[in-house]
């Protein structure tokens, strides 16, 4: 458990520090910028996760806890709705982008 709790503290300190990089940008990201932030979006929680992938894979596994699969699903679930809004409906912060809002429902996109 205490494992566990361990990594679900490390993976959502992580997804929050990742989205910091989605919120400091002043205007819809051109081309360049959407690659560059895909790149920087996930550091921290590729970290994470390769930090724990042996444990986890012993966790996770058949005989492991099937709450812990749930519990990071619930978390990334979460995490990326922030995300979606942030990617996809950036206009509505910022109108005069010219750009419209996806007309798919965010949690669709996840």
């Amino acid at each position: 458990m205490e494992i566990e709790g361990a990594i679900i503290t490390d993976l959502q300190e992580a997804l929050k520090e990742d989205r910091k990089c989605l919120t400091q940008h002043s205007s819809f990201p051109d081309k360049e910028e959407i690659f560059r932030l895909s790149q920087e979006s996930f550091a921290h929680t590729v970290q994470v996760c390769s930090d724990y992938r042996e444990v986890s894979r012993i966790l996770l596994s058949p005989n492991g806890d099937i709450n812990l699969l749930t519990r990071i699903k619930r978390i990334t679930y979460s995490e990326f709705m922030h995300w979606g809004k942030l990617l996809f409906y950036f206009n509505s912060q910022h109108p005069s982008t010219n750009v419209h809002p996806s007309p798919i429902p965010v949690d669709y996109l996840f």
